[in-house]
């Protein structure tokens, strides 16, 4: 260390994730980050992204007991909070407005506030906060903003892409220094995997992103609720029922929660039992380990094939990567606190593999690392990402928002991956048809510039008066260099109802 912190200056890292969220700080006696645990040994080390107001005492609370207070009083449940992120989106509590921003400002400074448990003095004087890798610039923004609300504007440093703090973290613990690592985020919504090539450059890391590749058919999210359609199928049985709602729905996702962990971390050949007492009248059931094997087996199967595709996925230059080329795995992501997921990447992998007791926490101990990097608390070593399957700039239309005033309407927002889907763009078209007509495709970089890529021809449109034409406008990437555009009309109601017309092109970005 260049210099030694006071024991009342903190340098703070925290990972916000979509579904959990880890807090870590600088240990100067070891000179390493140290996880804090947020539960006070209580529970768990993360704490549940959920933030919960309680109408009838007009109090905030947050983390598990938000997430586990659901059937218990009167409240209002904020989750999904990451993903939510960039949509300017408010909600009315006690009659006023209140965007999202402000709620995620109150879990940030609940989350800080942990630092108090360890020294009363605290004071805050770095904090890096790692996120998912596909949030948005506005989401982006929009977290930053509410890191200025929850008070902490001049202590930000910056806010990283998660897969950037776990290699800073490997950087400063390992030392490597060249290496081609395959990252596997089995994370809330889908599970992620990129193969990187590693390289050192004095202090600095530069990792080139060759291959990456996703999977949203299987998830913790969808996991969790399989788990919770197993359990309410075994609670519908036993009550006869046929469905659950309000104060029993939120019983059995709380039970749900509680119990997926002992479903999936059985390492012994015992039945699992599972007490439903908040049933009436209470009953009993029992998991043996055939069953639960049957359970995980469509996952494992679906994961096997998930890396089966990543090492098949050509590059650029037509190479396909090889298992034996592969020198490092680090596996994170809430995915690898289940001992099957563990087991099947050790088996597939060997001693290649990295695990982490914690895999979420991994995050925020790396945005730590950087951030005392940052401070000069460490030597300096930044991390430099390429990432070749990621678009550094926005693709969409200029519409005209009012008379005279135009704008860019993005559809593939920037930093955006080549396979990911994205949502449509509706808009009415301000020509009339009895000519043909064109839709202008742009793109814009970081700096605001905007440039023309393809003046797409509707040939053969239905003829139509101006302004009563719906067009739906959709853009796939086919790669990172070609897009696929299709434009269909979706008429203007039964005035002139839509046709059949649809017209599709690739263009190159």
């Amino acid at each position: 260390m260049n210099f030694k912190l006071s024991e009342n200056e903190f340098i703070v890292g925290i990972d916000i994730g979509n579904s959990m969220s880890s807090i870590s700080y600088f240990n100067f006696n070891s000179g390493k980050p140290e996880l804090i645990d947020v539960s006070g040994g209580y529970g768990k080390i993360n704490t549940p992204t959920v933030v919960q107001y309680i109408k009838d005492t007009k109090e905030w609370v947050f983390g598990e007991y938000a997430l586990l207070n659901k059937p218990l009083s009167n409240e209002i449940t904020f989750d999904n909070i990451i993903e939510n992120l960039g949509k300017d989106i408010h909600y009315i509590i006690d009659s006023k407005p209140v965007s999202l921003v402000k709620i995620l400002s109150l879990f940030i400074a609940e989350l800080i506030g942990n630092i108090k448990n360890i020294n009363p003095n605290a004071h805050i004087i770095g904090l890096n906060i790692s996120t998912p890798c596909y949030i948005s610039e506005k989401a982006k923004n929009e977290l930053v903003q509410a890191v200025e609300f929850a008070g902490f504007k001049n202590e930000l440093i910056s806010v990283l892409p998660d897969r950037e703090c776990i290699i800073q973290k490997l950087f400063y613990e390992t030392g490597i220094e060249k290496e081609k690592i395959l990252i596997i985020d089995f994370g809330g919504r889908e599970v992620r995997g990129g193969i990187y090539d590693l390289k050192t450059k004095g202090s600095d890391i530069f990792a080139d992103c060759i291959v990456s590749y996703f999977n949203s058919n299987f998830s913790v999210e969808k996991i969790e609720l399989d788990v919770y359609n197993i359990l309410k199928n075994y609670y519908c049985e036993n009550t006869g029922v046929n469905d659950v709602y309000g104060f029993q729905k939120a019983q059995l996702e709380a039970f749900a929660y509680q119990h997926k962990d002992l479903i999936f971390q059985n390492k012994s050949e015992k039945d699992i039992k599972l007490y439903f007492n908040f049933s009436y009248p209470p009953f009993k059931q029992v998991l043996t380990k055939n069953m639960i094997n049957r359970i995980i087996q469509p996952y494992a199967s679906e994961f096997v094939q998930f890396i089966d595709n990543l090492l098949n996925t050509v590059q650029g230059n037509n190479e396909i990567i090889k298992k034996d080329d592969i020198d490092t795995v680090l596996c994170w992501g809430g995915g690898f606190e289940m001992l099957w997921a563990r087991e099947l990447v050790i088996n597939y992998f060997g001693n290649k593999v990295i695990l982490f007791n914690n895999p979420k926490g991994e995050s925020s101990m790396g945005a730590c690392y950087a951030a005392a990097a940052h401070l000069n608390v460490l030597n300096d070593s930044f991390v430099h990402m390429k990432d070749l399957n990621q678009l550094d700039f926005d693709i969409g239309l200029i519409v005209e928002e009012k008379k005279g005033v135009e704008k860019f309407v993005p559809i593939v927002p920037r930093n955006s991956f080549w396979w990911q889907k994205f949502k449509n763009c509706r808009v009415i078209l301000m020509e009339n048809t009895e000519k043909d007509v064109s839709i202008d495709f742009f793109k814009r970089n970081s700096n605001g510039h905007i440039k023309l890529i393809e003046k797409f021809k509707l040939n053969d449109f239905p003829k139509r008066p101006k302004a009563v034409t719906m067009l739906d406008i959709s853009i796939k990437c086919i790669n990172s260099n070609t897009i696929c555009a299709s434009v269909k009309d979706n008429g203007f109601g039964e005035i002139f109802p839509k046709s059949n017309y649809e017209k599709v092109i690739n263009i190159s970005i």
